[in-house]
């Protein structure tokens, strides 16, 4: 990805510090601000993909 296309992108950015071994380790975890789908709907379709292969296996 592009630093042009990177910068279009909206995203919500979580720093931490956290403490590892006896070392400070520094944290970012970034996420789109805007998800596609809901974890629960996420998991729903998980679920019915793993019945429909189950179903074509049978």
């Amino acid at each position: 990805m592009s630093e042009e296309a990177k910068d279009d992108v909206q995203q919500v950015k979580a720093e931490r510090l956290q403490r590892s071994h006896g070392r400070l380790i520094r944290v970012v975890s970034v996420f789109p601000q805007q998800g596609s789908a809901t974890p629960e709907d996420k998991l729903k379709a998980l679920i019915d993909l793993d019945a429909q292969q189950g179903k074509l296996c049978a």
